[in-house]
Parts: structure tokens; C-alpha cells; sequence
């Protein structure tokens, strides 16, 4: 197999070279963050983290981002990982979405969305507002996505799994902008994907072209005329990357632009290929080599919609998932069915109630989720191509979930606010809080324990905002036995190094 991959890089990369790619080992390509700065900032976790003994070193390339060049133990076990704080990711992984240029209050897809790294990062540079839809074909794959869009506290993202391809027919130039960031053979990335090494064929290739095709197509079509698609893989082949560019510029409006964020390291697309010649305009887009550039191997192009797609309106695709889903109906904080939980959240924890205006929220069943104040915006205007009131229809059919849980009712009129929402509302939190003073304490309620006859003044049956060097780790309720940790089960650690 790996003679049959070192046969099709030669065509496009020196002997080697292409060994280095089937050997990254000996790239020892440095490990990368990204800081989440919608619950920190850059100089503050590097302070946090390098108090613990890690030795980072800014990426220039990329703002808020560090290299992590010492690391006492995993930097993914720290405390600042699990609340959030920053994440891991390669460079090349982080430059799609700053070249998408995502802004604030802008509506934009993700169009095969999984793991979520791509994702946040769109949510952090818009600053937790706009509209987002994180789609992924696979419901598997999306619970990821959704743990991370928990960790991070991603307000203004909506989780939908539906075949990528459809998007063009019943969401046709609603977004802004759109990222292709598409399923491909990860010839990049073998270091973390040798299992490409077992299944890798010719054959594999052009299956992946044809659907990474359709896939783009479907995102031009959603983006209205002036609107950005990002296309991006972690493959190094050129019928995913430059061969299915090329054919989208022969067929649909769209320019190629100049990418912004290059480096010396990074190379030119392909323009010529086994003998046949591709478009000029190519050399715009940015291939990068794992043994050049010292990260993940990737190919990016920037396009732009110059027209319309549809010379009529399109007949706009109906979805039957064959279940009914309860139709989310979003509230500003003014609402009459608000007022008593978030007047309760407010006197537990000390938060100003003005904060509550910067939400848009729902229920669900028992539970209080809220997002960015866009969505109400989003869903009451008509669009070219589209009216509100199909909008509605056609999102409680798409939507599993949009925002983030804030509490759940509980008795006796009371609201467990939910660990996700404590902590990126971390900043406003001024009552209630306890702060652990042992690691034994954090290790215990970070794994979902009881911290025994813990000293509180509190009342049995308190929700506490349970903080630990400073850090809020979640959410904690004083019982009779002691104070015991409400993290939910899918965040709990037992392998977080306390320190």
C-alpha cells in the first residue's frame, strides 16, 4: 500500500519528499493551541499555563495561537483544557477559518463540520454572535461537535445532520459564507490517520473528488451572490484539491481569490497535472507540505460567488425525516415565561439581569437553552429566496440543538444551572461560589464525586458555582453527605492533572 501512495506522490513531489510525507515521524511536527478568547485571553492562559511548568511561543501566522514546545505532562489534561480555555489544533487545521473571515452577526455554514475544531474557531472569530449551522452527515460524529460546542461555550451554533449535498436546495443563498472543509483520504495527516495506509486507492481518490464536488456545489449554492466558500482537505492528492476547483470554475460563478495568511513555506496550487493543464488561477490556492511548513499537511482555496445561481427561484426541497420534532421558539429575556428562572439564576449567582438581553432562549422539555440574540433575527426575516414562515418550519425539522443548555428545573421552583453555561458565564458570577483549596476536592468533583462533610454555609439543596485556582469547573449541590459534583457525565475526568 504505501509503495502504491509513494507511486502518486512522486507525480507531484520528489522522492524524498514523498517519503517524509509516509514517514511524518521524522518531522516531529510540533504540537499547537488555539486560545479560546470568548472565556480568556492569550497572555492570560500562557501566564496560567506556563505557571504550571508548559513553555509556549506565540505563532505569528495566527493570533492567539501558541506552539507548545515543553509540556510537563499532556496539555489536553490540564484544568484550562477542560473548562474551555483553548484548544488543540495544527496550524494548517486553524487557517481555513481565518480565511473564511468569519465577522460578527454574519450567517455562515459548516458544511461537513466534524470533529468541531473548524467550527469554534469560526464562533470565536464572530464573537459568539451571528448564525452558524455545524453540519455532519454522521449523528456520531456530531456528538463530538457537541461536546466541544459544550467546552467552549458556543452560543450562536445550531447542530443539523443531513447529507451535505442538500443544503443548495432548501437553504439556497441564505448564508454569508461557507466552509467546505471535506471528508478526503488524509494523505496530510498521516501521523494521526495511519489507517489511510490500509484502504488508500486510486479509486478511494476519485470517489472522494466526485463527493467533495457535490459537496462544494451544494455550498455555493446556499451562499449568496458576493459570499465566500472556503474549500479545504488535509490531502495531498490533486483530484481533491485542485482537479474538483478546477472543474467548479468551469461550471458556476465563482472567482478564486488570493489567500492572506501565507507563508514562505506554503506552496502554489498545481496548474498542471499527469500531462493535462488546469486553470491559471490556481497558483491562488495554498498547498501545504507537512516536511516544508513543520504542520499538518493541507490544501486551501478562497472562492467567491459573483452571480446567482438560480436564473428563477428554485423550487425549494421539502425535509420528511419521517419524526416530528418539537419547533424551537425563541424568546428574548422580556418574555413573561422567563422571569422566574432567570430572576432565580440571577439572585443565586449574582448575575445583573441586563446580562439576560444579550441572549435569544428556548425551551426544551425541562430545560432552558439559550444563543446569540441573531437567531430571532435570523428566523423573522424574509430572505430572497426563502419566507420566514418555511424558515421556521424547515428548522425544526434540520435542528437538533442551537446554543447551549443555561438550567433545568428541578423542584421546588428551583434551576440547576447547567456546568456549560457557569462557565462561560464565569465573568458575572458573583455569589455563590465556592472555591476548593485541596487537588484531592477538584479531583474528586471534576470525576463526578461526593467531596464528603464539606464545611459550607450553604443550605442543603444549593446549586454552588464550584471554582478551583480560579477556574470555575462546573456546577455542585450541597447535600447532607457533602458537596456533590453536577459536571455531566460526558465532561467528567478522572484524568485531569490537578496542579
Amino acid at each position: 500500500m504505501t509503495e502504491r501512495i509513494f507511486k502518486y506522490l512522486t507525480k507531484i513531489l520528489d522522492p524524498e519528499s514523498a517519503k517524509l510525507i509516509l514517514k511524518p515521524y521524522k518531522l516531529n511536527i510540533p504540537l499547537t493551541i488555539r486560545t479560546n478568547t470568548l472565556k480568556t485571553q492569550a497572555n492570560e492562559l500562557k501566564s496560567k499555563l506556563e505557571n504550571k511548568g508548559f513553555k509556549l511561543l506565540e505563532i505569528d501566522l495566527v493570533p492567539d495561537s501558541f506552539i507548545v514546545e515543553e509540556e510537563p505532562f499532556p496539555i489536553s489534561k490540564t484544568v484550562e483544557h477542560f473548562a474551555g480555555l483553548f484548544y488543540v489544533q495544527s496550524l494548517s487545521s486553524m487557517l481555513p477559518s481565518l480565511i473564511l473571515e468569519p465577522k460578527p452577526n454574519e450567517i455562515i455554514l459548516d458544511i461537513a463540520s466534524a470533529p468541531g475544531s473548524k467550527t469554534t474557531h469560526i464562533a470565536q472569530l464572530m464573537k459568539n454572535t451571528g448564525i452558524i449551522i455545524a453540519n455532519d452527515i454522521s449523528f456520531e460524529r456530531l456528538k463530538v461537535v457537541a461536546h466541544q460546542i459544550d467546552r467552549l461555550g458556543i452560543l450562536n451554533t445550531a447542530i443539523t445532520s443531513i447529507d451535505g449535498n442538500r443544503f443548495g436546495a432548501i437553504l439556497p443563498e441564505i448564508f454569508d459564507k461557507a466552509l467546505v472543509d471535506a471528508p478526503c483520504s488524509a494523505l496530510g495527516i498521516i501521523s494521526k490517520a495511519n489507517e489511510v495506509l490500509n484502504w488508500w486507492s486510486i479509486d478511494e481518490v476519485k470517489r472522494l473528488s466526485n463527493k467533495q464536488q457535490q459537496l462544494l456545489i451544494s455550498a455555493i449554492k446556499s451562499v449568496k451572490p458576493g459570499g465566500i466558500i472556503v474549500y479545504s482537505t488535509c490531502t495531498l492528492t490533486v483530484e481533491e484539491n485542485e482537479i474538483v476547483i478546477d472543474s467548479i470554475l468551469k461550471k458556476f460563478p465563482v472567482e478564486i481569490e488570493e489567500i492572506e495568511y501565507k507563508k514562505a513555506e506554503f506552496d502554489e496550487g498545481i496548474t498542471s497535472y499527469d500531462g493535462l493543464p488546469l486553470d491559471e488561477r490556481l497558483k491562488k490556492a495554498v498547498r501545504i507540505y507537512p516536511f516544508k511548513a513543520n504542520t499538518e499537511g493541507f490544501f486551501i482555496a478562497k472562492l467567491r460567488k459573483t452571480d446567482s445561481t438560480f436564473s428563477k427561484s428554485p423550487k425549494i426541497t421539502e425535509i420528511n425525516n419521517g419524526k416530528t420534532i418539537q419547533q424551537i421558539k425563541f424568546l428574548t429575556a422580556n418574555d413573561e415565561k422567563l422571569k422566574s428562572p432567570l430572576k432565580f439564576l440571577s439572585d443565586e449567582f449574582g448575575i445583573e439581569e441586563k446580562i439576560w438581553e444579550e441572549f435569544a432562549f428556548y425551551f426544551k422539555g425541562d430545560e432552558l437553552w439559550f444563543s446569540s440574540l441573531d437567531w430571532i433575527k435570523f428566523l423573522t426575516t424574509d430572505f430572497s429566496l426563502i419566507n420566514k414562515n418555511f424558515k421556521h418550519h424547515l428548522l425544526s425539522s434540520l435542528v437538533q440543538r442551537v446554543g447551549l443548555k443555561l438550567a433545568k428545573a428541578v423542584k421546588n421552583k428551583q434551576w440547576k444551572i447547567s456546568t456549560s453555561a457557569l462557565q462561560l458565564l464565569a465573568p458575572f458570577i458573583t455569589k455563590n461560589i465556592i472555591e476548593f483549596e485541596t487537588e484531592e476536592q477538584a479531583r474528586t468533583f471534576l470525576n463526578g464525586g461526593t467531596i464528603k462533610n464539606f464545611p459550607s454555609n450553604f443550605n442543603p439543596g444549593s446549586y454552588i458555582a464550584v471554582k478551583f485556582d480560579g477556574i470555575i469547573l462546573g456546577c455542585g449541590l450541597i447535600t447532607k453527605e457533602g458537596l456533590k459534583s453536577q459536571i455531566p457525565k460526558g465532561r467528567r475526568s478522572s484524568e485531569v492533572e490537578v496542579i
